[in-house]
């Protein structure tokens, strides 16, 4: 009993104490200049089963812009989700990124909006590490990223890429594509790192963030507990 209740002290410890879960990523599609809804961008290409079955007081969703202008777009499970803004750290300057072609001038507009580390000079595609914010530790997470860039075609043909701090990466996606990709994480702390690197310099333009109902907290930290037991009685 005393050995396990040290463990769980450590797992709670090791919960508060970092900010760099493994992300698992999903898939990507890309949603520029082919007149895509927003009902077609928020959920296609989930990888989780369980967050679409939940009703929608079971779930939350939350959306974050990277220039101050708030936006409300539903997706096609029927939440409102409301994009707001978020000053992600190492991303410091704003500007338009050209046409995404959506369907909807709403999605346009968020999706046209970049930030990028504005003190560089000339291309530099040295990756930056920026957070996702407003976590709860042992939570299960969903999130989804946008980034893109067409206003020339030097600009659409740049890349991007998006990992956690192991190194699991999602990319490179070509920005004038406007791509957006999945990734999956158990939240380790109340942010999360998220790595972005570009072949001219890292770029963002939103986050979405889905919270997955289950497994819960409390079962996670069961589970890890029961694992790292059962190492110990094997060894």
């Amino acid at each position: 009993m005393y050995r396990a209740s040290i463990l769980v002290a450590l797992s709670l410890a090791s919960l508060a104490s970092t900010h760099a879960a493994v992300i698992t990523w999903g898939n990507a599609f890309n949603v520029g200049n082919i007149g895509i809804a927003p009902t077609d961008v928020f959920y296609q290409g989930t990888f989780s089963s369980t967050f679409p079955s939940v009703t929608p007081a079971q779930r939350t969703v939350m959306g974050y812009n990277v220039q101050n202008n708030p936006y409300t777009i539903t997706n096609l499970v029927g939440d409102d989700i409301a994009f707001n803004f978020n000053s992600f750290a190492n991303l410091t300057s704003g500007f338009d990124g050209g046409s995404p072609g959506t369907s909807d001038a709403t999605l346009d507009l968020l999706l046209e909006q970049m930030v990028w580390p504005g003190n560089r000079g000339g291309n530099n595609p040295t990756p930056i590490t920026t957070q996702i914010p407003n976590l709860i530790p042992g939570q299960l997470y969903e999130i989804q990223l946008f980034a893109g860039d067409d206003r020339n075609a030097g600009s659409s043909n740049r890349t991007i890429s998006f990992s956690d701090t192991a190194g699991n990466t999602a990319g490179p996606f070509r920005l004038g594509d406007f791509p957006t990709v999945y990734g999956s994480f158990i939240a380790d702390a109340t942010t999360q790192d998220l790595v972005v690197q570009g072949s001219a310099h890292p770029y963002l333009s939103a986050v979405v963030v889905y919270t997955i109902p289950e497994p819960s907290r409390a079962m996670l930290l069961l589970l890890g507990v029961a694992g790292l037991l059962g190492r110990r009685r094997h060894s």
